[in-house]
């Protein structure tokens, strides 16, 4: 029995954590309004990174250096974690 309610509870906790693990913000694509939810380190590199080349907020930096070479097959969030991984290093 204990086993059983573990493994039912598990895939639970598993979403419980990934929502307060990721955080969430709007943009706006050419589709209309989205969200990327990046982990919280993501958006704080992000932040610095616009702020450090000029920008007043991060969907500047964004819009002007990270979306335009996202390629069609790959996900949004992944192609920003690399744009930022790669902006860093």
């Amino acid at each position: 029995l204990i086993f059983y309610l573990s493994s039912k509870l598990t895939p639970m906790l598993n979403v419980i954590n990934a929502e307060n693990y990721l955080e969430q913000r709007h943009i706006t694509l050419a589709l209309g309004r989205s969200f990327i939810a990046l982990e919280r380190e993501y958006w704080k590199a992000l932040e610095t990174l616009a702020y450090e080349d000029g920008w007043h907020n991060w969907r500047d930096f964004f819009y002007r250096n990270i979306l335009p070479s996202k390629a069609d097959d790959m996900p949004l969030a992944s192609h920003v974690r690399k744009s930022i991984t790669a902006f860093l290093y």
